[in-house]
């Protein structure tokens, strides 16, 4: 159950910030996020359910939060 949450919640993410017509052509999305989140291990516990059940690659650009938030400003990622 908690599992699906994951999921779901990403997904959500994703598709709330307007990138569902990129995953219709691109096979991946690019996750800005910092390198605490890195660290913490939770995206290797939840990027490998999510592209097994999606089939989309997630590629994490881990930075300080200030950067994160730039990149992702200037457009150079899906998801922040």
């Amino acid at each position: 159950m908690f599992r699906r949450f994951l999921l779901s919640l990403a997904l959500g993410a994703t598709l709330a910030l307007g990138t569902g017509a990129a995953l219709a052509q691109d096979a991946f999305i690019v996750v800005q996020s910092t390198t605490s989140t890195q660290n913490s291990g939770l995206f290797d516990h939840i990027l490998p359910m999510f592209e097994e059940e999606t089939g989309i690659e997630v590629r994490v650009v881990a930075v300080g939060t200030g950067q994160a938030i730039k990149n992702a400003a200037n457009g150079d990622g899906d998801v922040l």
